[in-house]
């Protein structure tokens, strides 16, 4: 099945190596599934190296922020902080921004046995959110399958 990259070679290549790097053999999803998964996500979250996109203020008032490519979302920073990752290379280093989302995305996967909850809460836990993400998800995944 011919696959549509849309992507710079330097991010197709990042994406290929965060997707063998967090593939674990006991996984829902071969490397090469993992692969297309992340490429799909990149596609949905669309965010730019180096931006920052606001999000509206939670139920707490608490506001955060989203960083990069693949939209790593401020909330993650203290935890990426004591793993030795910064903001400034989440925010500047786009292989870095693919790697935490990739982590991130395999976190949620090994959260539940079900494989589309797992994708959708590389958004949200939130049962409407999630399922939300899911179905754009799903369309990247046509889209790309289908060569757009």
């Amino acid at each position: 099945m011919a696959i549509a990259y849309d992507m710079p070679p330097e991010r197709a290549i990042c994406i290929k190596q965060a997707a063998h790097f967090y593939h674990r053999p006991t996984d829902r999803l071969t490397v090469e599934g993992l692969e297309f998964l992340v490429h799909a996500l990149a596609r949905q979250e669309g965010g730019r190296n180096g931006e920052i996109v606001w999000n509206k203020p939670n139920k707490k008032g608490v506001r955060t922020y989203d960083i990069g490519l693949m939209q790593i979302n401020s909330s993650n920073l203290p935890k990426l902080a004591r793993l030795g990752v910064s903001e400034y290379q989440v925010r500047y280093n786009e292989c870095v921004n693919i790697f935490v989302g990739t982590r991130i995305l395999q976190e949620g996967l090994a959260s539940t046995p079900d494989l589309w909850v797992g994708i959708g809460r590389y958004n949200s836990a939130t049962p409407e959110i999630n399922v939300k993400y899911q179905a754009a998800i799903w369309k990247q995944l046509n889209a790309m399958w289908s060569g757009r």
